[in-house]
């Protein structure tokens, strides 16, 4: 994959028949290694390690509902003073940021 301007990491990669997979850890599961993945795993893993944003308070690949529009957002993050099993009800109330 390509070199990105951000901190290497030890990705988990895993080969399949039709190509890898690579581990995201806010999913907790292998999905398949596209560039946009590959983006995704790093800027996240950069998010976490370097700046010390709490995983818990991150999630991939969301569905959010904007002034009636259904919208996708590759990563959500949420404030550090909100509690974690809250996340869900505010992504749904659209109370989160897009990243």
């Amino acid at each position: 994959m390509t070199q990105l301007n951000l901190p290497p990491y030890p990705a988990r990669l895993r080969r399949r028949d039709d190509g890898l997979d690579i581990y995201d850890r806010l999913r907790r599961k292998y999905v398949a290694l596209t560039p946009e993945e590959w983006v995704r795993q790093h800027f996240v893993e950069y998010l976490i390690v370097e700046l010390g944003y709490p995983e818990g308070l991150m999630a991939n690949e969301v569905g959010l509902t904007f002034n009636g529009m259904r919208r996708r957002c590759d990563t959500v993050g949420q404030g550090e003073e909100a509690h974690h099993e809250g996340i869900r009800k505010d992504i749904e109330r659209g109370s989160v940021g897009c990243i």
